[in-house]
């Protein structure tokens, strides 16, 4: 989304040729993924000063939606959101990349105490905030470059919902980065459960 010089945003009409050629790309990229991985969603955020103000995740296979205002809570339809989350992290079910969830399995091979049960990554980042906000996941986390139209509404959905969230590196909040610089996200239930799922995770 546009940034005014003021920092309103600002809501832009894509042109028929910028359109069509999005949606080709699309089409090309997420043909593969959905044929292994049938979810995909639509995520739209309101941001204004780097901050989301509101948001909102659009399942079309399912039919449903689940949204935020900042102050307001999630919601999905008329229902509010706020999922009962386990306290211990053994108990708890997550996502996590590739790479960690090799190590997580190495260790729970090898007997370490305390590691989370793993949930098979979605493919789909939108689906996957839906989940967290209904408490049928109880973390995730994700690295690489933090795309705003990735994390921007579900952050605040997460937040609205009772979790908790910071980037590993510096345990500070997210903010809307239009630049997408490279970071580390956790999403947990609690500030409580961020730190003890931290300490879990390998690095």
């Amino acid at each position: 989304m546009p940034w005014s010089s003021d920092n309103r945003p600002i809501i832009v009409p894509p042109s028929t040729e910028s359109l069509g050629k999005r949606n080709h790309d699309l089409r090309n990229r997420s043909t593969g993924v959905y044929q292994q991985y049938p979810c995909f969603a639509v995520i739209v955020a309101l941001v204004q000063a780097n901050e989301t103000i509101a948001g909102w995740i659009y399942d079309p296979i399912n039919d449903a939606m689940i949204s935020a205002r900042r102050g307001e809570g999630a919601w999905e339809a008329r229902l509010r959101l706020t999922p009962t989350r386990p306290g211990k992290v053994p108990d708890m079910a997550g996502s996590v990349g590739t790479r960690m969830r090799r190590r997580l399995e190495t260790m729970t091979e090898s007997g370490t105490p305390g590691v989370p049960t793993l949930v098979k990554r979605y493919k789909c980042v939108g689906r996957e905030y839906m989940d967290l906000a209904r408490g049928k996941l109880d973390f995730c986390n994700y690295g690489g470059k933090l795309k705003p139209w990735d994390h921007a509404a579900g952050v605040l959905i997460h937040a609205e919902s009772g979790g908790y969230s910071a980037r590993v590196e510096n345990s500070l909040s997210y903010r809307v980065d239009r630049h997408a610089r490279p970071g580390n996200l956790l999403l947990a239930p609690s500030e409580t459960a961020w730190r003890e799922i931290n300490r879990v995770l390998p690095r």
